[in-house]
C-alpha cells in the first residue's frame, strides 16, 4: 500500500514538477488536471491509511485476497480503456512529440478560421495534413485562456477541432516516441485511484461483525476513506466543466468514464450512513458524513469557482496546502470518533 501511495501521489507530481521545472509548466499542468495530480497528493495519502486501518481489523483475510484478484481485473480493464480513449492530457507527452494526420476537407476548412492570435494555421496545415506537435497544442491552449472572450465562434469552433485531433489517440497511436514518462506514471496513479476505491466499496460489503474485530472502529475508518474518494468528484466535475470546456468547448458534468463514479459514491455514502446508525446510532457522525459526502459533489456542479480558486486554474500552492490540512483533519475527526466510540462499546 505504502508503494502504491508513493506511486500514485509522489510519482507523478514529482515527475512533471521535475520535467517542467524550468518553464513552470508544471504549475499549469497542476491547476488543470486536479482529479488526477492534486487529488492523489492531498487526499489519497490519509484514504489508504484509513483503509489500511480497517483491514486490520478483518479476521478472515481470504476473502479479501479473492474479491482483490477480481478488483485488479477490473481496473485493468479501465486502465486500457482509458488509455485508448480520446481528451489526452498535455503531460502525456514530450517536449518533442510531433505528428500529421490526413483529416477530411471540412475539417481543414474548420481549422482555417483559427485566429493567428492562437495559432498560425499556415504553419499547420499541409494540404490534406494537419501537422501537430506538443508545443502549438500546448501554446495554443494558454493563448486561447487569454483571449478566448475576443473570439467568434466559428473561431472558436475551429481551435476546438484542432484540440480534439490533437490530442486524440487515434492521432498519436502510430507514432513512435511521442509518450512521456509521466504517461506509465498517470497510468499506474489511475489504475492505483480506480483499485483502492473499488477495495473501499467492497469492504463495506463484505464483512459481518462476527469477521471483525471491532466492527465500530471498522465502519468510521471506512467513512473516512470514503469521504476522502468521494473528495474526487469535485476535482474531477471542475476538469469536466471547465478544462475541457477550454479545450474542447464541452460542457458535460460527466464524462464517459464517470459513470462509474456516480454509481459508486451514492453507494458509499447510502451505505457508510445506515452501517454508522445501525452499529452506533451516531448522529454527530452520520450529519458530517451526509454533509461532507452531499456538499462535495454539489459544490463541483454549481460552485465550479470555489474550486477554481482552491486547486483549479487560479489556485496557488497556498490553497492545495489547506486542502491537505482539510483532509488529515477530516481524518483526525473520524479517527478520535472511532476509539471514542469503541471504549463506551
Amino acid at each position: 500500500m505504502i508503494v502504491a501511495w508513493l506511486l500514485a501521489a509522489i510519482g507523478l507530481p514529482l515527475s512533471i514538477y521535475c520535467e517542467f521545472i524550468e518553464s513552470d509548466t508544471w504549475l499549469f499542468y497542476f491547476r488543470i488536471y486536479p482529479h488526477m495530480i492534486l487529488f492523489p497528493l492531498l487526499f489519497l495519502g490519509a484514504a489508504f491509511v484509513s483503509i489500511y486501518q480497517a483491514l486490520i481489523l478483518v479476521v478472515n483475510k481470504q476473502e479479501i485476497a479473492r474479491t482483490t484478484a477480481v478488483i485488479l481485473c477490473l481496473s485493468t480493464w479501465l486502465l486500457c480503456i482509458e488509455l485508448t480513449s480520446d481528451n489526452m492530457m498535455l503531460f502525456e507527452f514530450n517536449q518533442t512529440a510531433s505528428t500529421t494526420r490526413e483529416v477530411p476537407v471540412e475539417i481543414i476548412e474548420e481549422i482555417k478560421k483559427i485566429p493567428n492570435i492562437i495559432i498560425d494555421t499556415n504553419k499547420i496545415i499541409n494540404k490534406k495534413k494537419i501537422i501537430i506537435n506538443k508545443t502549438d497544442i500546448e501554446e495554443s491552449f494558454k493563448k486561447y485562456i487569454k483571449h478566448n472572450s475576443k473570439l467568434e465562434e466559428k473561431e472558436k469552433k475551429g481551435y476546438y477541432e484542432f484540440m480534439k485531433l490533437s490530442l486524440s489517440y487515434q492521432t498519436w497511436k502510430s507514432t513512435k516516441q511521442w509518450s512521456s514518462f509521466n504517461r506509465w506514471l498517470y497510468a499506474s496513479s489511475f489504475f492505483i485511484i480506480v483499485t483502492g476505491s473499488l477495495i473501499n466499496i467492497s469492504l463495506i460489503f463484505l464483512h459481518s461483525r462476527q469477521q471483525l474485530r471491532n466492527q465500530s472502529q471498522y465502519i468510521y475508518h471506512l467513512a473516512v476513506s470514503s469521504l476522502l474518494f468521494i473528495a474526487w468528484m469535485p476535482l474531477r466535475i471542475y476538469y469536466n466543466i471547465s478544462t475541457n470546456n477550454l479545450l474542447f468547448g464541452s460542457d458535460l458534468v460527466i464524462g464517459n468514464m464517470d459513470i462509474f463514479a456516480w454509481i459508486i459514491y451514492p453507494i458509499y455514502l447510502i451505505s457508510i450512513i445506515l452501517k454508522i446508525h445501525k452499529i452506533r446510532q451516531d448522529w454527530i457522525a452520520i450529519v458530517m458524513v451526509s454533509i461532507i459526502g452531499i456538499f462535495l459533489p454539489l459544490i463541483g456542479i454549481f460552485k465550479t469557482k470555489w474550486i477554481d480558486v482552491t486547486f483549479g486554474l487560479h489556485s496557488t500552492p497556498v490553497t492545495w496546502i489547506v486542502g491537505l490540512f482539510i483532509g488529515w483533519f477530516i481524518f483526525y475527526v473520524f479517527n478520535q470518533r472511532a476509539k471514542h466510540q469503541s471504549h463506551i462499546s
